[in-house]
């Protein structure tokens, strides 16, 4: 009988240390979700992307489009490599 009471003691620190833990974990997450709406509002999101590597071919390829941009020869480029 003379555990019961420091049983109880327990499990109040415990449920006091839990509570404690539960409202510093939700200021993290409404801190992280703040962050990510910045972050997308700014367009700085990147979620799910997968950066690509460009090929020196690539890289020539989007050169000549951005030099002949508006023309038909910018059109050419772009249908036909």
């Amino acid at each position: 009988m003379d555990e019961s009471p420091n049983l109880i003691e327990e499990a109040n620190k415990t449920a006091s240390r839990l509570e404690k833990a539960n409202e510093e974990l939700k200021a993290l997450l409404e801190r992280q979700e703040r962050n990510r709406s910045i972050d997308v509002i700014s367009g700085r999101s990147s979620a799910g992307e997968v950066k690509k590597e460009i090929t020196p071919q690539e890289r020539k390829k989007l050169e000549a489009i951005e030099f002949f941009k508006g023309s038909e020869i910018e059109e050419a480029i772009k249908r036909y490599g």
